[in-house]
């Protein structure tokens, strides 16, 4: 999938804290969207696919051979697809 697509995606390793009073009062792996804390409020798309940006991202297609050099030419970035390597497809 294109990078866009994978950066909608909600992402297993993402973890959030919920903090109250200056404590940490636990840990998740998702947003429930009922934080209520004024020092940290996230949204739902801090938890999603940071895409290149991850260790784990791996890309599909990033060149493509031209027929008549016999060359690998790179792709632009808007056709380049890739994949979240704890899946590895």
């Amino acid at each position: 999938m294109r990078e866009e697509e994978a950066k909608t995606k909600w992402c297993p390793h993402v973890r959030l804290a919920q903090v109250e009073n200056g404590e940490v009062r636990g840990f998740f792996n998702r947003w429930f969207g009922r934080y209520n804390s004024s020092e940290f409020s996230p949204t739902k798309e801090v938890c999603n696919c940071i895409t290149s940006d991850c260790m784990m991202w791996a890309w599909d297609n990033t060149a493509v051979e031209n027929p008549k050099t016999n060359k690998y030419e790179a792709l632009p970035d808007n056709a380049k697809t890739g994949h979240c390597g704890l899946i590895n497809r």
